[in-house]
């Protein structure tokens, strides 16, 4: 949702005469060739391989392979897309030139992309971790064990 608001807000202000421009990925100004879309291409693809990222790993309990695979690739995807909007929040100073939020937030957003990445080639599968009922931890036997009763299961306290 960042890289959308990223796309959306100004990158750069910009003064030609007396006639100030914002310019943003998802409007490159009125005089701006049909090229300048091209720019939009990548954080779009990151929203799209986010997302499918997202799912891929949601949908790969006990396929460590897989989910490892998807979230190295969600990590780069993240480190990639900061780089790009670095360029955005530190390339277009000076000659007169602002610079809008986009880079910013574009940045915050590619840092959680590569967040999420990282918790997931840290999580734990639940089936990995879960305990098997009646026993006191992962080595099944090494602890002290629960009283049993005899039937009828009078329980303490009860004569």
């Amino acid at each position: 949702m960042l890289v959308v608001i990223a796309c959306a807000v100004p990158y750069v202000k910009f003064t030609v005469g007396s006639h100030t421009q914002s310019v943003s990925l998802f409007n490159p100004g009125p005089d701006a060739p049909g090229s300048e879309y091209w720019f939009v291409v990548e954080p779009v693809g990151v929203i799209i391989l986010a997302i499918l990222g997202a799912v891929l790993i949601l949908a790969s309990s006990g396929r460590a392979r897989r989910r490892a695979v998807v979230a190295g690739g969600l990590t780069a995807l993240g480190i990639q897309t900061l780089f790009l909007f670095a360029g955005y929040a530190w390339g277009n100073g000076g000659d007169g030139n602002q610079t809008g939020p986009a880079g910013y937030i574009g940045m915050v957003a590619a840092i959680l992309v590569a967040v999420s990445g990282i918790i997931g080639l840290t999580a734990k599968d639940n089936e990995e971790t879960a305990q098997a009922p009646g026993t006191n931890g992962p080595a099944a036997g090494a602890g002290t064990s629960a009283p049993t009763y005899q039937p009828p299961y009078p329980g303490p306290g009860y004569p």
